[in-house]
This record gives structure tokens, C-alpha cells and sequence, in this order.
């Protein structure tokens, strides 16, 4: 009888630590399924933005061809950014187009 008395609170300890372990848990994985979630939906926003931008740099490197006020900074740039857009192209030619009109809107 004395060993189902000293029992019965280990066990209720018991049960209400693993209740309380079984929350955190939950709350850990719920937090990191939270976290990767953002991160992933971040990554897609910058992907959008990168894309845009390179858009624009694409049409602003249009514009200055039409205007011809190009110079020999713009010659070299073009030279790097045309061989990023050939690494590039090999997965997917407008992504390689929109990351090296990209860079090239940023760095002129």
C-alpha cells in the first residue's frame, strides 16, 4: 500500500512534465515552421524585387543605348554583365538577363 502511495505523485510528475516538454515541443517546432516560413517568404519578396529591378535596368540600359551617352565605364560593365548573363543562361536565360541587368543598374 505504501508503494501505490509514493507512486501515484511520481507519476502525476511525471505526466506533467511530459505534458509540459510535449508543450514546449510543440511551441519549438511551431516556432521553427514560423521562422523558415518567413524566410522563405523574404527570399521570394527579394527574388520579386531582383526581378523588377533588373527589369528596369534592362530598360534603362535600352535608353541609354537609344540616347548613345555611352562611355567606356559602360563598354566594361556591359562586357561583365553580358558574361554573367552567358553563366546564366545555361538555367535560364531571363533569370541570367534579369540578375546581370540588375547588377548592372546597380553598379552604374
Amino acid at each position: 500500500m505504501s508503494y501505490t502511495m509514493c507512486s501515484v505523485p511520481v507519476m502525476t510528475a511525471y505526466n506533467g512534465i511530459s505534458a509540459v516538454i510535449s508543450h514546449f515541443k510543440q511551441e519549438f517546432l511551431l516556432s521553427l515552421f514560423n521562422i523558415i516560413y518567413c524566410f522563405y517568404f523574404l527570399t521570394y519578396i527579394m527574388y520579386l524585387s531582383i526581378c523588377f529591378s533588373g527589369t528596369l535596368g534592362g530598360v534603362y540600359i535600352i535608353f541609354r543605348i537609344i540616347r548613345r551617352t555611352i562611355t567606356c565605364r559602360d563598354i566594361v560593365y556591359r562586357l561583365f554583365f553580358i558574361s554573367v548573363l552567358l553563366h546564366y543562361s545555361g538555367d535560364n536565360n531571363l533569370s541570367g538577363y534579369r540578375l546581370s541587368s540588375f547588377l548592372y543598374f546597380c553598379f552604374s
